[in-house]
């Protein structure tokens, strides 16, 4: 049971705990209601950090906390669980990064802004429930979150949508983001898609085959970065933008086969170009592809 702390006024955290010191210890887990000042913020993060000794908090009953920014709560902490106050409006950059043991989130539906890298390296988070208002969610805010298996939101929100624990935009033609700890060897991208969000498969190395949308318009940045289980992909005749590093560290990744008589506009990186891939492409187009200034750079390219 969590042991209780009331504020009457901000900035007195720090004598309620040095007064109650042995027993939170022993607990390990506290609920603190009433008004949060700055040293409070300071007492909270000393408290949860790597020479801490709390491992639960519950401040969703507190006030005077709007953002959540990259230090409030030390990187490497020893928080698993933590639920937020109404207050908090926005995840600042790398809110929770790096928080390897954290398994459970609550947030409020009043945050309608998660900033770039929030979660990353959550390395211990297997599910996370979004803010119904949410309205912006950086990049790689759940990168390096490999045993990440649900993406959940309510089925309210005006921005984002889930099925199967995968995150799609609303109107349902952006894949956002595909859970690296989801256990599927295999996934077919259904035909509304039309646009792979950046590190949208970012480490998902489960995944040996990815079946693209006949649809699909473009391939963010870093899109398959890191999957290392992927031997063949099949790009559409509707792709006309990959990004860079589309294909960084796909280290299994030795075919890719491009329907599209026009060279999709792509310039590889240096980490893509060493792979072993083969490129095979309609035999027509062969040698617009190999004079094309990002497909060129490859060495092998076929016509099929």
């Amino acid at each position: 049971m969590k042991f209780e702390i009331k504020l009457q006024e901000e900035n007195t955290l720090r004598e309620k705990i040095k007064n109650n010191i042995d027993e939170i210890k022993d607990c390990g887990e506290i609920r603190v209601f009433g008004p949060l000042g700055d040293s409070d913020f300071i007492c909270l993060k000393q408290i949860t950090g790597t020479k801490g000794f709390v491992k639960s908090l519950d401040i969703a009953n507190t006030d005077g906390l709007t953002v959540v920014d990259r230090y409030t709560f030390e990187e490497g902490n020893i928080l698993s669980s933590v639920k937020l106050p109404s207050s908090v409006e926005k995840l600042g950059w790398g809110a929770f990064c790096m928080s390897d043991r954290l398994t459970n989130v609550s947030m409020p539906s009043t945050i309608e802004a998660i900033d770039n890298y929030a979660f990353n390296g959550c390395s211990s988070l297997k599910s996370i429930t979004l803010p119904s208002k949410l309205a912006v969610l950086g990049n790689q805010s759940f990168g390096d979150c490999p045993k990440l298996e649900e993406i959940k939101i309510a089925s309210t929100n005006k921005t984002f949508s889930t099925t199967n624990g995968i995150l799609y935009s609303r109107n349902g033609e952006v894949l956002i983001k595909y859970p690296a700890g989801k256990t599927d060897i295999k996934f077919v991208i259904d035909n509304d898609i039309q646009i792979i969000h950046e590190n949208a498969f970012f480490m998902c190395e489960n995944l040996l085959d990815v079946v693209l949308s006949n649809n699909l318009k473009k391939i963010g940045k870093e899109a398959f970065c890191s999957c290392t289980g992927i031997q063949h992909i099949v790009i559409p005749a509707s792709t006309t933008h990959i990004g860079t590093d589309a294909f960084k560290n796909c280290k299994s990744l030795i075919e890719i086969s491009i329907e599209s008589e026009n060279p999709p506009a792509y310039l590889p990186s240096d980490d893509e170009l060493i792979l072993p891939i083969r490129i095979y492409v309609p035999s027509k187009s062969l040698e617009k592809y190999k004079n094309d200034e990002g497909w060129g750079k490859f060495t092998r390219i076929f016509g099929k």
